[in-house]
C-alpha cells in the first residue's frame, strides 16, 4: 500500500496544519496587503500569506526556544544528530542568506526588494517545523503529506493550463505552440501573473509522472489502459509547451522510474516510453504537420502577439518564407539557452561586492532588474547561479554539499540499498524519481534552491527517508 490510512488519525492531520498554510502561501507576498478590500482575489492572497508568515514566526521562535532549552539541559553543548545533516545545510543557507539581504538591505529597500525576506521566513519554518514535530511524526503522515502536495501542484497544473489555452490564440493553423502563448505579458490571475512555461510544464510533468507511477502500481488491467490516455494527453501537453529544459528532465526521469520499477513486466514498460514519449511527440507533429498542411489555403496568418494578451498580429501571407515561419515555431530542435547563459554571464559581471554573503532572496532579480537594467520579471533560471547571487560564496558552498549529498542519496539507494529490487517502498521510489527530477531541473531553474513547490516537495521527500526505520536510514545515509 501507498500508506495504511487506518494508521492516521485526527491529531496526526492536525500536525500537518503549519505545513499546509506555509504551501497554500505560495503564489503569495507581502505587497498583497496593499490589496486587502480592493478585490476579493486580493484580500484571498492578503489572508493567505498573513496566515502563513504568523505560523512560520511561531515556528521559528519555539525552534529557538528549543534550540536554547537544550543548550542548556546540555551543559552548554549543542546535540546535533548526523541523520538531519542535510536539513541543518539547508538552514545554514537560508541564514547566509539572510546575512546577504541584512548587508544590502538599503539598495533593497531602495529598489523595491526589502519585502523578499518573507521568503528566508517561509524556508526556515517549513524545516524547522520538521525538527519540532519529528519525535511525533509518523512516515504514513508524512507520506499524506507528499500525496496532497501532489495533488495540489497536479491540480494548479491543469487550471493554470486551461487559463492560459483559454486566453491564447490557436487559430493559426501552425500555431499548435502554447510556448508562444505563455509569452504573452500582463495574463493574471487571483491578481498575480500567471506562471511561465517552464513552471506549468513541471506541473504537468509531476501530475504525469505520477500517472505513470501508479500505472506500475498493483493496479487492474482495465484501470491502467484507462490511465494510458491520460498520460498521452498530458505528454502531448508537455510537448505542445515546449520547455525543451522539462521535456528533458521529464524524459530521463520517465526512464529512471521505469528502471526503478525493475521487476515489472517488460510489456508495461514498453507501453510507457511509447505512449509517454515517442506516441505523444509523434502526434504532436503530425498535429503540427496537418495545420502547416491547411496555411496553404490562407491569405495571411493570424498569430498571437507575444507581448499584448489583448493583440493579434496579421502578417500577410508568402508562400516562399512558410518553412521559416514553421521552423520558428519549433523551439524542441532549437540548441540555443533562449538567452540563460546571457544573464548568467551578466549576472556575474554585476556581482561585483558582497560576494561573501550575496544580496539575500531573489538577489538574482534585483541584479537583472536595477544594475543590468533589464525590464523583465525574470531570474537566471539555474539553481546553481541562484545559490552564489543570493547567499554568496558561503551559501553556494554549502548548497553544493546539499547537491553532492543528494546524489550520494540517490546512488546508495540504487546501488547499494538496490530499492529498485524491492516490490514495496513504493511512495519512495516515486520520492527518488522526484529527487532525481529537480537535480536535474536545477540546471535550467532556480528549482528548490528557493521556496516554491520544488523546495516543498524535495524537503518533505527527504523527511520521509529520514522517518524510515533504522535499518534503512543507517545503508541510505
Amino acid at each position: 500500500m501507498l500508506f495504511n490510512t487506518k494508521n492516521l488519525n485526527l491529531n496526526d492531520l492536525i500536525k500537518l496544519i503549519p505545513w499546509i498554510i506555509i504551501v497554500l502561501s505560495i503564489g503569495t507576498q507581502p505587497s498583497d496587503f496593499e490589496l486587502i478590500g480592493k478585490s476579493k482575489a486580493g484580500t484571498f492572497n492578503a489572508i493567505r500569506i498573513f496566515f502563513a508568515l504568523t505560523t512560520s514566526l511561531i515556528i521559528i521562535i519555539f525552534f529557538f526556544k528549543d534550540i536554547i532549552s537544550n543548550f542548556l539541559r546540555k551543559k552548554n553543548e549543542i546535540n546535533f544528530k548526523e541523520k538531519y545533516f542535510i536539513f541543518y545545510l539547508f538552514l545554514i543557507y537560508y541564514i547566509f542568506q539572510l546575512f546577504g539581504y541584512l548587508l544590502n538591505f538599503a539598495d533593497l529597500k531602495n529598489s523595491g526588494f526589502s519585502d523578499n525576506l518573507y521568503l528566508i521566513v517561509l524556508s526556515f519554518a517549513f524545516i524547522a517545523y520538521f525538527f519540532l514535530i519529528r519525535k511525533q511524526l509518523s512516515s504514513e503522515t508524512l507520506k499524506f503529506f507528499l500525496f496532497f502536495l501532489y495533488f495540489l501542484i497536479c491540480s494548479s497544473g491543469i487550471i493554470f493550463t486551461i487559463v492560459h489555452i483559454s486566453k491564447s490564440s490557436l487559430e493559426s493553423a501552425n500555431y499548435f505552440s502554447l510556448y508562444n502563448s505563455v509569452l504573452s505579458q500582463h495574463q493574471f490571475f487571483m491578481n498575480h501573473e500567471l506562471p511561465r512555461v517552464t513552471g506549468i510544464s513541471r506541473s504537468l510533468s509531476i501530475l504525469n509522472i505520477i500517472f505513470i507511477f501508479f500505472y506500475f502500481y498493483n493496479v487492474k488491467n482495465k484501470i491502467k489502459f484507462c490511465v494510458l490516455p491520460i498520460i498521452l494527453t498530458l505528454s502531448i501537453l508537455i510537448f505542445a509547451f515546449q520547455s525543451r529544459g522539462t521535456i528533458i528532465c521529464f524524459v530521463l526521469s520517465v526512464c529512471f522510474l521505469i528502471f526503478l520499477f525493475k521487476n515489472e513486466k517488460l510489456k508495461d514498460k514498453l507501453y510507457i516510453l511509447i505512449v509517454s514519449i515517442i506516441l505523444s511527440y509523434f502526434i504532436y507533429e503530425s498535429i503540427r504537420f496537418f495545420q502547416f498542411e491547411a496555411i496553404k489555403n490562407e491569405k495571411n496568418i493570424s498569430i498571437f502577439s507575444p507581448l499584448k494578451s489583448d493583440k493579434k498580429i496579421v502578417i500577410p501571407f508568402e508562400k516562399e518564407k512558410i518553412n521559416n515561419i514553421l521552423i520558428d515555431k519549433n523551439r524542441l530542435l532549437d540548441f540555443t539557452s533562449s538567452g540563460r547563459t546571457e544573464l548568467w554571464k551578466k549576472s556575474f559581471q554585476e556581482f561585483k561586492k558582497n560576494k561573501i554573503f550575496g544580496y539575500g532572496p531573489q538577489g538574482d532579480r534585483y541584479l537583472l532588474r536595477e544594475n543590468i537594467k533589464i525590464n523583465i520579471s525574470n531570474n537566471v533560471s539555474n539553481g546553481y547561479v541562484y545559490s552564489i547571487l543570493s547567499s554568496g560564496y558561503m551559501g553556494f558552498l554549502v548548497f553544493l554539499i546539499i547537491i553532492i549529498y543528494l546524489c550520494v542519496f540517490l546512488f546508495r539507494s540504487l546501488f547499494v540499498y538496490r530499492i529498485y529490487k524491492k516490490k514495496n517502498n513504493l511512495i519512495e521510489k516515486l520520492s527518488l524519481t522526484f529527487f532525481f527530477y529537480f537535480l536535474l531541473r536545477l540546471c535550467i531553474e532556480n528549482s528548490f534552491a528557493v521556496f516554491g513547490i520544488d523546495f516543498i516537495i524535495v524537503s518533505a521527500a527527504i523527511g520521509l527517508f529520514l522517518l524510515k526505520d533504522k535499518n534503512y536510514v543507517r545503508i541510505i545515509l
